[in-house]
C-alpha cells in the first residue's frame, strides 16, 4: 500500500517527497498511528538537529565576517528598538536563567515580524 502511496506522489508533486516519509505499520488505526509516530520519534530530533546547525551556521557565518549579531540582552533591545532582529537564536539554557526578560523580548520580536528560534 506504501509504495502505491510513494508512487502517487511521485507523479503528482515531487517537491513533497523531500519533506515525506513513508513507514510501514503492521497496525491499523489508533494503535498503527502510536506505532508510526514512536518510529518516528528519532526523525524529528534529526530534523530539529539539522535545523538547529542551521541557524548556528547562519550565526557563525555572521560573526566570520564581522556581521549582524549580538551576544547580549542589552544589545537585543537596541536591536528591536531599530526592528532589526530576523531570527532571535536562544539556546534553552539562557531562556530558562532569563525567562522573564526572553519572554518580553520573544513577543517584541514577533510582533515586528521576526523568528524565534530556541535550541
Amino acid at each position: 500500500m506504501s509504495e502505491n502511496f510513494y508512487e502517487f506522489l511521485k507523479e503528482k508533486d515531487k517537491e513533497i517527497l523531500k519533506i515525506c516519509v513513508i513507514e510501514n505499520t503492521g497496525n491499523c488505526g489508533v494503535n498503527g498511528i502510536k506505532e508510526i509516530i514512536g518510529r518516528s520519534k528519532h526523525l524529528i530530533k534529526e530534523m530539529n538537529v539539522v535545523e538547529d546547525a542551521k541557524f548556528i551556521n547562519a550565526l557563525m557565518y555572521e560573526i566570520s565576517k564581522d556581521g549582524l549579531y549580538f551576544y547580549s540582552l542589552n544589545d537585543a533591545g537596541n536591536a528591536l528598538n531599530y526592528g532589526a532582529i530576523d531570527v532571535l537564536l536562544l539556546t534553552n539554557r539562557f531562556f530558562n536563567e532569563h525567562r522573564k526578560e526572553c519572554v518580553e523580548i520573544i513577543k517584541a520580536v514577533k510582533n515586528k515580524g521576526g523568528r524565534i528560534h530556541i535550541t
